[in-house]
C-alpha cells in the first residue's frame, strides 16, 4: 500500500469522527432544546389550568349575578305596583276628604 493511500483512509477517518462528534453536539443541543420546551410546555399547561379556574368562577358569579339581578327586578316591579296602589289609593282618599270637606262647608 501506498503512504498517500493510507493517508487518504486515515483523513477520511478523522472527517467521519469529526462529523460523528459534530452529529453528537447537535443531538445534545437539540436534546436541551427539547428539555427546554417541555419545561415551558408544562409550565404553559399549569398557566392554562389556573385560567380554566378563574374563567368557570366567572362564569358562575356572572351566572349567580343574572339571578339576582332577576329577583331584584321582580321584587323592584312589585313594589312599582304597591307604590302605584298606594299612590292611588293616596289620591282617592284625598279626594274623598275633599269632597266631605266641601259638603260639610255648605
Amino acid at each position: 500500500m501506498q503512504p498517500t493511500y493510507l493517508i487518504s483512509i486515515y483523513l477520511s477517518f478523522l472527517t467521519e469522527i469529526f462529523h460523528q462528534r459534530q452529529q453528537r453536539q447537535r443531538i445534545k443541543s437539540l436534546e436541551t432544546e427539547i428539555e427546554g420546551y417541555k419545561k415551558q410546555i408544562a409550565k404553559e399547561e399549569e398557566h392554562n389550568e389556573k385560567l380554566t379556574l378563574v374563567l368557570n368562577k366567572c362564569e358562575v358569579d356572572i351566572a349567580t349575578s343574572k339571578k339576582l339581578l332577576d329577583i331584584c327586578s321582580r321584587k323592584m316591579e312589585a313594589l312599582k305596583t304597591e307604590y302605584s296602589t298606594y299612590t292611588r289609593m293616596l289620591h282617592e282618599t284625598e279626594e274623598a276628604l275633599n269632597r266631605a270637606t266641601t259638603v260639610s262647608l255648605h
